[in-house]
C-alpha cells in the first residue's frame, strides 16, 4: 500500500475509487481530502470482483487510518467483463429477429480479407446460430416508410416458441435507424413474452446506416448482457459505494443504471481511461501532442491525441464489428506477461499469448514460461526491489536457468536470445504506434511520447528512438495511471442521425436544426445540469460522392459548408495526397456528444525544488554484453523534486513501475513530478 500526501484546495469530505482491472494486475486509485491511496495486487481472472473488492478494502482502510470515519461516495470502474467475454466466446445464447432474407448477413459480413492474399480465410464465427435466428416478413424502404407491415401474430408464435437456452434478444430491421416503428413494436411483444430477458434493438444501440455494422453491434450488446448485468449486480451490492461508474470506451462514464442496457460501450474502458490520464499530464507540462503508449501485463495499447482524442466509429473485437464511438486505441498482445517461445521453424516469437496474473511470470513464483518481465530481470534491468516498491515477493533465481535452456534449443547466447526478445516485442509495439500515427497521416516526430503502464518504462526510450520521437513523458505511478484517469472522466453521451446529403445541397440552417436537435436529445441524459456546464462536440462523417468509407470531421456549430469543404479536403489530402476540385463531398451522418465539466481536479501537487544533488538509492548490475556488467545507479522516485537534471545511464524505481534510461538519454523533473526524457 502506498500513501500520497498531497493539497487541494476543492476537496470535499468523500472518497472517490477509481479501479482498472487487467489482465495480471487490478489497479486502485483512491482520492480523499487532497490525498491519494494506491494498491495494485494480482487481478483474479476467474473472478475479476475478488480482486477489486479486495483492493477497494484496503484503500477504504487505508484512507479511514488517516481520515475516520471515510464515507465512499463514489466507484469508477474499467470493467474487462465485456472484452473477455467475446475473447473467450463465453457469453449468452442469442436470437436475432431481422427482416426476411436477412438473417445471414451476420454470417457473411462485408466480404473484406482481413489478409489479402490468404487463400484460405477463416472468419469469426457468428455469435448467434442459424437456428436462432428468425426471420420476420416486414420491410422498411430506404426513406423510412412501412412497404411492409410488422406481422404480430407471427412474431407472437416466435416469442412463444423461443427455445429454454436463450439467455438474451437482439432485433435488428432493414432501415430501422430511420424509422424504428417496427423494432419497438416487436420489442413490447418479446417484453411480453420474456420479462426476464435483455432486449437489444439495433436502432437503440447503433442508430446509423449499413445494416451489418448495427446487426451486428445489437448481438454484440445482447451476447454480453446477461454475464455483465450479474457482474455489475454483484459489485454493486458488495461495494458499498453511493454510486457506480463504469468507465466508456468513448472516453467517458456511464451509470450503473445504462452500463446494465448498453455494455458494449464498455469494450476498451481501461485504455480509454489511460488516454485521459495521460492527457491530464500533457495539460500539466503544457504537451498537447501525445501518443500515448500503455504497456500492461497482458498487452499494450496505444493512441494519438492531437489536442483533443481522436475517435472511431466502426472497429472489431474478435473479427466482429461494432459500430460504436469509441476512442482511437489500437491493441497488440505485447505486455510483461507476454511469453517468449520459439515457433515452429525456431524462429523467436513474444506473444500474443500471456502468462498473465495466473501463473504469471516466472520470477513470480509459479510460472514456467519465459516473459518479457523474466527477460528484464535476467538483463538486471529489474531486481527484486523492483517489484512493486519491494512489497511483492519474487524469486529471480528461478529466471537463469529457463533463458539457459530456451538459447540451447535457439542456438544462441543467454544474452542473445534476452536482446532478441526485447528487439521483437519492440517492433511489435513499433508497429502499433506507427497504425495510429503515420497511416493515420501524422509524423511521429511531431509528438511526445506519453508512457504509462507498468512496464512501459523499460521500452518507451527504445520505441521513441526508433520512431525518432523527440521527448518521453512519464507519469508519476506510471502504472496506475488508467485507474487515476478514470477519476477526471466525464460522463458523456453520443447522439447521432444519417443524414446522406450532398454538401452542396445542405445549407447551414438544415444542418444546424440536426446538431441543434440532437444536443437537445443528448442534454435529456444530465437532468439537474446547467448548460453552461457541459462541452459539446460535433463531427460529421463525410466521403466524396461515390465512396464507401467516411472519414470524421470535426466542426463548430454553426461552421459554414464552405469552410466544412475546405477543412474536409485539406484532411483527405493529409491523408490520401490528391484531391480533385470537381469532386462531390456528401455528408454522411451527423454527431454529437455532451460530456460534463469536470469541477474538481485530481491532479498531484509538485513537489518543491531542491537544489541539493540526489544520491542514488542503490547500484544495479545490467548485463551489457557477453559476459560484461555495468553499475547503473538506481534513484527512487519519491526523492526527485521539480527542476532536477540527471543523465543515463540510470534506473528510476516507484511503486508501479521501473524505467530505464540508457546512457544517451536525459532526465529533467517537470511540474506535476512528470519526467521529461531527451536525446543527446
Amino acid at each position: 500500500m502506498a500513501f500520497i500526501a498531497m493539497k487541494d484546495a476543492q476537496s470535499k469530505d468523500n472518497l472517490i475509487i477509481g479501479v482498472d482491472t487487467g489482465g495480471t494486475f487490478t489497479d486502485v486509485v483512491g482520492w480523499y481530502q487532497g490525498s491519494y491511496f494506491t494498491h495494485k495486487l494480482p487481478s483474479t481472472p476467474d473472478n475479476p470482483s475478488e480482486a477489486i473488492l479486495e483492493g477497494v478494502k484496503e484503500v477504504v482502510r487505508a484512507c479511514e487510518l488517516q481520515h475516520p470515519p471515510t464515507r465512499l461516495s463514489k466507484v469508477i470502474h474499467g470493467s474487462t467483463v465485456a472484452t473477455n467475454t467475446i475473447l473467450e466466446r463465453r457469453g449468452a445464447n442469442v436470437a436475432f429477429i431481422t427482416t426476411e432474407g436477412f438473417s445471414d448477413l451476420i454470417e457473411i459480413g462485408r466480404q473484406n480479407r482481413p489478409v489479402l492474399y490468404e487463400l484460405n480465410c477463416q472468419r469469426s464465427k457468428p455469435l448467434v446460430s442459424r437456428k436462432h435466428r428468425y426471420e420476420v416478413a416486414e420491410r422498411m424502404v430506404e426513406v423510412g416508410k412501412a412497404l411492409k407491415k410488422l406481422p404480430l401474430p407471427e412474431l407472437e408464435k416466435i416469442a412463444q416458441k423461443l427455445p429454454k437456452q436463450i439467455e438474451a434478444i437482439a432485433i435488428g430491421f432493414l432501415f430501422s435507424y430511420l424509422n424504428p416503428k417496427h423494432e419497438k413494436q416487436a420489442l413490447k411483444v418479446f417484453q411480453r413474452n420474456h420479462k426476464h430477458i435483455p432486449i437489444t434493438l439495433a436502432s437503440d444501440i447503433s442508430p446509423e446506416m449499413r445494416e451489418y455494422e448495427r446487426f451486428s453491434t445489437a448481438i454484440l450488446n445482447a451476447y454480453v448482457a446477461p454475464k455483465m448485468i450479474r457482474y455489475l449486480d454483484h459489485l454493486k451490492k458488495n461495494l458499498q459505494a453511493e454510486t457506480l461508474e463504469i468507465m466508456g470506451s468513448n472516453g467517458g462514464t456511464v451509470s450503473f443504471e445504462r452500463a446494465r442496457v448498453e455494455p458494449v460501450g464498455t469494450f476498451l474502458s481501461g485504455p480509454a481511461a489511460g488516454v485521459l490520464g495521460a492527457m491530464q499530464v500533457g495539460e500539466a507540462v503544457r504537451e498537447n501532442q501525445l501518443i500515448t503508449f500503455d504497456m500492461g501485463g497482458t498487452s499494450t495499447d496505444v493512441s494519438l491525441v492531437s489536442q483533443s482524442p481522436t475517435y472511431r466509429t466502426i472497429s472489431e473485437i474478435d473479427g466482429l464489428a461494432i459500430r460504436y464511438p469509441i476512442l482511437d486505441i489500437h491493441t497488440v498482445g505485447a505486455g510483461g506477461g507476454s511469453i517468449v517461445r520459439l515457433d515452429s521453424g525456431q524462429g523467436l516469437r513474444v506473444g500474443p499469448e500471456s502468462a498473465g496474473a495466473d501463473p504469471g511470470p516466472i520470477v513470480y513464483g509459479k510460472g514456467s514460461e519465459i516473459t518479457v518481465t523474466d527477460v528484464h530481470v535476467f538483463l538486471g534491468h529489474l531486481d527484486e526491489h523492483s517489484f512493486l516498491g519491494g512489497k511483492m515477493k519474487v524469486y529471480p533465481e528461478r529466471v537463469k536457468a529457463k533463458i539457459n535452456s530456451l538459447a540451447r534449443k535457439a542456438k544462441l547466447s543467454s544474452f542473445e536470445l534476452a536482446q532478441g526478445a526485447l528487439k521483437v516485442v519492440n517492433a511489435e509495439m513499433e508497429r502499433a504506434i506507427r497504425v495510429v500515427s503515420q497511416q493515420r497521416g501524422h509524423d511521429p516526430r511531431n509528438f511526445s511520447l506519453a508512457s504509462f503502464g507498468g512496464a512501459s518504462g523499460l521500452h518507451a526510450v527504445a520505441l521513441a528512438k526508433s520512431l525518432l520521437i523527440p521527448k518521453v513523458i512519464v507519469p508519476e505511478d506510471p502504472g496506475l495511471l488508467c485507474a487515476t484517469g478514470m477519476l477526471r472522466a466525464p460522463r458523456i453521451r453520443w447522439r447521432s442521425q444519417t443524414l446522406q446529403k450532398l454538401l452542396s445541397e445542405l445549407d447551414s440552417k438544415e444542418l444546424n436544426e440536426v446538431i441543434h436537435r440532437l444536443l437537445h436529445e443528448a442534454n435529456k441524459d444530465f437532468p439537474g445540469v446547467k448548460e453552461g456546464e457541459l462541452n459539446d462536440h460535433i463531427e460529421l462523417e463525410l466521403r466524396f460522392e461515390g465512396q464507401t468509407h467516411v472519414m470524421q470531421l470535426e466542426i463548430k456549430e454553426s461552421q459554414s459548408p464552405k469552410s466544412i469543404e475546405r477543412n474536409f479536403k485539406k484532411k483527405y489530402q493529409q491523408l490520401y495526397g490528391e484531391v480533385d476540385s470537381s469532386w462531390q463531398i456528401e455528408v454522411v451522418t451527423v454527431r454529437v456528444s455532451l460530456s460534463e465539466k469536470k469541477k474538481r481536479s485530481y491532479s498531484r501537487t509538485s513537489k518543491k525544488r531542491v537544489t541539493k544533488k540526489i544520491e542514488a538509492d542503490r547500484f544495479q548490475s545490467v548485463q551489457t554484453g557477453e559476459g560484461k556488467f555495468e553499475k547503473v545507479p538506481v534513484y527512487l522516485r519519491e526523492d526527485f523534486t521539480v527542476g532536477m537534471k540527471l543523465k543515463g545511464p540510470l534506473i528510476v524505481s516507484e511503486y508501479s513501475g521501473t524505467l530505464l534510461c540508457p546512457k544517451d538519454c536525459r532526465l529533467e523533473v517537470l511540474p506535476k513530478n512528470a519526467l521529461l526524457l531527451s536525446f543527446t
